[in-house]
């Protein structure tokens, strides 16, 4: 009889993380269009006020400063939009090794253990292990901890994820450093997918 290409437990695995990484395209979609609707509007004020178009605020009734205005109300919108989509490729790059890691320990009945002898195992198991998957351990692992011995490790394996003015100093945040872009959270998603169980077995 010849073998089933079919893997249940791969489909199993690979099912579970296209659900989460369905799950940040649909988030990253929502704050796209918001950040492009509140430039879009904040394009428009400005226009409208070149071509003598009524201001939008609140002035002081005594001293006539400002308040607030809608121009300010719309960079505030926009800044909040861009921090919070810097917080969802973050939280979804850790989602994605920590399903990694629920999904060895299940498969291979392992209780505890730290990364590397979760990797024995999978291997063990017969499980691929992607050479990169030791990035996405101190990816997660720099955002969770935020210290100086994870973010030097995370330097040392992923450089490309800390922001283009990026200077190492002691005691940093190194959290907030971090400035993950859609690919790199792609990139992370790819890696976890090709380092466990997989749908189509080898050789067939």
């Amino acid at each position: 009889m010849a073998p089933l290409p079919f893997n249940m437990l791969g489909y199993i695995y690979e099912s579970g993380l296209d659900s989460l990484r369905a799950s940040f395209v649909s988030g990253s979609q929502g704050l796209r269009q918001k950040l492009e609707d509140t430039t879009k509007a904040l394009d428009d004020y400005q226009h409208s006020l070149r071509n003598g178009g009524e201001w939008i605020g609140e002035r002081d009734p005594e001293e006539g400063y400002v308040i607030w205005d809608q121009e300010q109300v719309f960079n505030f919108d926009i800044d909040a939009a861009h921090e919070a989509y810097g917080e969802l490729r973050k939280a979804f790059a850790i989602a994605a090794y920590h399903y990694w890691e629920r999904s060895i320990r299940k498969y291979c009945k392992a209780q505890g253990g730290k990364h590397a002898d979760l990797v024995t195992k999978a291997l063990g198991e017969g499980f691929p292990i992607s050479s990169d998957l030791n990035r996405t351990h101190r990816l997660a692992n720099a955002l969770k901890h935020n210290n100086d011995s994870s973010g030097k490790k995370l330097l040392d394996c992923w450089p490309e994820v800390f922001s283009s003015t990026f200077k190492q100093r002691k005691h940093m945040d190194w959290y907030s450093v971090v400035h993950l872009s859609d690919d790199q959270v792609h990139q992370a998603f790819d890696i976890i997918l090709s380092s466990g169980p997989q749908r189509k077995l080898s050789g067939t």
